[in-house]
């Protein structure tokens, strides 16, 4: 069934893989990406630079050869292609969440509603860091919460990897990590009041969840 809602999705947004670019996206390729990596990862003189989405892209134009506009005019679903990518890593994370806190239904009805959010369909393909964000995001989520559930010790390393990645595509970024982090600790201490009697604090240090928090 998830291959039916990746054929699902793919079908809904076909026809934005051929479309026209935004002004925010051109500006994203001019002054971002059709330039040397050294000045995609210094050049920060707007916001538009979603830095790490912008290295990707400019790496991967530079694989493929695509280094005017013209060229990427002419084939906008070459470089649409990186955020589609993404997006359905997105998806298939999506799954993942649902399925480990809730079950395969659950887990498909999480990949059901994210397809068919409107700023899902309209975003998920922009040359921007939204598509990438949404990824990092996704696996991060996936990533906690299957730490705090099978304690695999690796999975903190790439959790670590992952918000340093998601903090350099969009700095604003931080404020989801934020909430992250507010909630592992209210889950930490929740846990400990249903469930122990012991201090709180000291609890809290003591769990699973210290390390992730760290």
């Amino acid at each position: 069934i998830l291959f039916v809602l990746f054929a699902l999705y793919v079908g809904l947004i076909w026809d934005k893989l051929f479309q026209d670019f935004w002004t925010d996206e051109i500006y994203t390729l001019k002054y971002f990406v059709l330039v040397s990596p050294h000045t995609t990862v210094t050049d920060y003189h707007v916001p538009n630079n979603h830095v790490f989405f912008s290295l990707l892209l400019n790496i991967y134009s530079l694989i493929l050869d695509i280094r005017t506009l013209s060229e990427i005019f002419q084939a906008p679903y070459l470089v649409r292609a990186l955020p589609f990518v993404f997006s359905l890593g997105t998806i298939f994370y999506a799954y993942k969440i649902g399925r480990l806190t809730a079950g395969k239904n659950a887990g498909l009805l999480s990949a059901s509603i994210l397809i068919f959010t409107l700023s899902f369909y309209e975003f998920s393909l922009q040359l921007r860091g939204y598509s990438l964000s949404l990824f990092f995001v996704s696996l991060l989520v996936y990533l906690s919460l299957s730490y705090l559930t099978e304690g695999s010790k690796y999975k903190i390393f790439l959790t670590i990897l992952v918000v340093a990645l998601l903090s350099y595509t969009i700095p604003l970024n931080f404020y989801f990590v934020l909430g992250l982090f507010c909630a592992v600790i209210i889950r930490s201490l929740a846990v400990n009041i249903f469930e122990t009697r012991s201090n709180r604090l000291t609890s809290l240090f003591s769990s699973r969840s210290f390390p992730l928090l760290l």
